[in-house]
């Protein structure tokens, strides 16, 4: 009986699916139930370009896998455009239709797949002016600027530029751009669609217009003389032929030596010893000078028209690209001068690293001091009483730029000067005492005799002046023919000093309305030995006006006795003009005191890096890891000395990002007083760290059946990670 049950129960289910089989087998057969099989990816096209203002639009896709039945075909419908800089998904929607253009999407299991919609911004360059100028006490700006391309910019853009670069000081300064931005017709800001790069000029502001004219001193072929005659006579044709075409990147006033000269004769100079050692065996002491100067290294390409060939000062050896002949002599160079060759160099203005101390300068200087301080007795004897007057003494920059200024305003530049003086027995001390006026090889020979008189090793030198501007040729003319000193500093090389005068000379700074400068003295510290702690005996600031040939006196008072905190002050000053008369009112003066500290001994506190996931909440230093590294506390003369540490109350952390993890010391004696002045204290902060905190969040799901609308689905829900409490 039980059997007959189970069997009956069984037939009864095999019966159902039986029947539900058939059933289904009928609806597909009709078509109400389709089955898909087809499985398709497809994917949109990504496009890129740049902006324009134009959308980008890609109507573009690729069947990534799956095939469609024949007769069967897609139709794309395109929604992804970008029109701003920046990317989006090039999103699309397909149907599939059969060969008589029915609607056939539903045979076929569809996914799809997004490429992108890139839009980069546009590049534009902004190039700021450059500007030159004598000294004058006031700043040096330019205010021009350009872009490239001129026509960069979308139409009804517009670009604002404020150029802000500015100096004050004798040097070279980048003219640096403050702020740029892109505007539309609309006046709303369109930045974030282009990409400014910035290009700076250069401002330059010269203790004199480096150079003179060389007028006279070329022949019709625009070559310069060289056999060391002082003068111009029989040399004035032909001097507006060009003679060298030079092309750099850079901004640049560029000497091209010529020859440098070795002996003084009372008329003309003659040929000056080369030196026979090399430096790394290839290369001769003129490449020394670059060796000592830090800045980067600029390429000249030289074009010489008139067959002289020529190079910039601090040359850099082996540097690749470089393709001038290396040259042997540091007298006078030679070359190759049927086509354009290049060199590269560096910039005097861009200052000086360590000073060099190897073998080969050890000996080159000695070779330099036995050459080239050679002077006559007459002349020498001259040149003592200039000494003593003017009271020059030692071989310091400022100094030698002291001489220069001298030279260049005790007479006057004339191309029309009184020729008599080239035929007197020592041109030198006529130019000086006799005749003061005359051209730039005048200049040069007295002050080369005046420098090596005072013990400092000159050389006269001949060549071209030029001046280069950024990808553009310049022509060098026979106009720009000079002379001019080089001068030999231990350690680092000759360099070159412009001594010529009249609109060349450096000057005073026009005095209209008061000069304002700031004196300032350094901060100075010691650690207690038993002896007082002094101010310092010069002040800082009147560098400027000292190399003019100003003369600052200034009373400074300050010591410190025992160990503590005080302070350094100049209590009285006078400006003495190079005339020697006081032009202290002339002048608006600021001083700002210096700090002065001496202590029993440094103590080094150190704290430990902190770091917490983000919670809403602050992050302080951990004063508990904060520890005193080195130093003694043993008293000092105070007795028990003990240190409290504190956390600074403006320096916690609460976003995500990180600071140094700072805190404040304090030292206090056995009466609990204050005498944390009574030490050198230093810091080494940790970290303070708070790092973004996870969540992973989930776009809701959705389906329907198609109806030629967008499906969306704005709900979300966070799967892990939580929000900081309150957010």
């Amino acid at each position: 009986m039980r059997r007959s049950k189970i069997i009956n129960i069984l037939c009864s289910v095999t019966a159902s699916a039986l029947f539900m089989l058939l059933v289904l087998l009928v609806l597909i057969l009709t078509g109400v139930v389709s089955v898909n099989t087809n499985r398709l990816v497809i994917k949109s096209n990504s496009a890129r370009a740049i902006y324009s203002g134009e959308p980008l639009i890609c109507e573009e896709f690729e069947m990534v896998s799956g095939e469609l039945a024949e007769g069967h075909s897609v139709r794309a419908t395109f929604s992804g455009i970008q029109t701003y800089a920046g990317e989006s998904m090039n999103v699309f929607y397909v149907s599939i239709l059969d060969g008589f253009g029915a609607d056939v999407t539903g045979d076929y299991d569809i996914q799809l797949e997004y490429g992108t919609l890139e839009m980069l911004p546009k590049p534009i360059k902004i190039i700021s002016g450059s500007a030159t100028k004598v000294y004058d006490g006031k700043p040096l700006t330019c205010p021009e600027w350009s872009c490239y391309p001129e026509d960069g910019l979308v139409a009804g853009h517009r670009l604002e530029v404020e150029v802000v670069g500015s100096i004050t000081d004798v040097g070279i300064a980048m003219n640096t751009i403050g702020n740029a931005a892109v505007y539309n017709e609309a006046g709303k800001d369109v930045t974030a669609n282009y990409e400014l790069t910035e290009e700076y000029g250069m401002l330059t502001v010269t203790l004199v217009n480096m150079g003179g004219p060389g007028s006279g001193m070329v022949d019709k072929g625009g070559k310069l003389n060289l056999d060391g005659a002082i003068g111009s006579d029989g040399f004035g044709e032909g001097s507006e032929n060009v003679c060298y075409k030079l092309r750099s990147n850079v901004y640049d006033k560029v000497y091209l030596k010529l020859k440098s000269f070795g002996e003084y004769n009372g008329r003309s100079w003659g040929a000056a010893k080369a030196y026979p050692k090399l430096m790394e065996d290839t290369y001769s002491s003129s490449y020394l000078t670059s060796k000592a100067l830090t800045g980067a290294s600029v390429l000249l390409e030289i074009e010489s028209l008139n067959g002289q060939y020529a190079l910039p000062y601090y040359m850099v050896p082996t540097v690749s690209g470089s393709a001038h002949n290396v040259q042997t002599s540091d007298v006078e160079y030679s070359g190759d001068t049927s086509g354009m060759y290049s060199v590269y160099y560096k910039r005097l203005a861009d200052g000086y690293g360590e000073r060099i101390y190897d073998e080969y300068e050890e000996s080159y200087a000695e070779f330099v001091r036995e050459n080239y301080l050679a002077i006559d007795e007459e002349t020498l004897a001259y040149m003592k009483t200039v000494i003593e007057k003017e009271k020059f003494a030692g071989a310091s920059l400022e100094e030698i730029q002291r001489v220069a200024s001298y030279i260049s305003s005790c007479a006057k530049y004339n191309e029309k000067y009184d020729h008599a003086l080239d035929n007197e027995s020592n041109i030198a001390v006529a130019f000086l005492e006799k005749y003061k006026e005359g051209i730039c090889q005048h200049y040069a020979t007295a002050a080369t005799l005046l420098y090596r008189a005072m013990g400092i090793p000159a050389r006269y030198t001949l060549g071209f002046l030029g001046e280069t501007e950024p990808y553009v040729a310049v022509d060098v003319k026979g106009t720009d023919a000079h002379a001019w000193v080089e001068v030999y500093l231990k350690g680092i090389g000759w360099v070159v000093v412009e001594v010529t005068g009249g609109s060349y000379a450096p000057k005073p700074p026009v005095i209209e309305d008061k000069v304002t400068i700031v004196l300032s003295l350094e901060d100075v510290e010691k650690e207690f030995d038993g002896m007082p702690l002094e101010a310092p005996s010069k002040a800082k600031g009147f560098e400027v006006y000292q190399n003019l040939g100003y003369r600052l006196e200034t009373a400074i008072d300050g010591v410190l006795t025992v160990p503590g905190m005080g302070r350094s002050k100049i209590t009285a000053y006078k400006i003495f003009s190079p005339r020697g008369e006081d032009v202290t009112d002339q002048f608006e003066v600021t001083c700002v005191d210096g700090s002065m500290h001496m202590y029993f001994s440094t103590l080094v506190f150190a704290s430990s890096d902190s770091s917490k996931v983000y919670d809403g909440e602050e992050l302080v230093t951990d004063l508990e890891k904060c520890y005193l590294v080195s130093g003694s506390l043993e008293g000092d003369g105070f007795g028990e000395v003990s240190y409290e540490l504190y956390n600074k109350a403006s320096l916690p952390l609460f976003g995500v990002g990180s600071k140094p993890a700072e805190f404040d010391v304090i030292i206090r004696n056995v009466n609990g007083e204050n005498i944390t002045e009574c030490y050198k204290i230093v810091k080494r902060c940790g970290t303070l760290a708070i790092t973004p905190r996870a969540i992973t969040v989930k776009a809701a799901d959705a389906s329907k059946v198609y109806d030629g609308t967008p499906l969306r689905a704005t709900e979300y829900q966070i799967i892990s990670g939580s929000l900081a409490e309150g957010e």
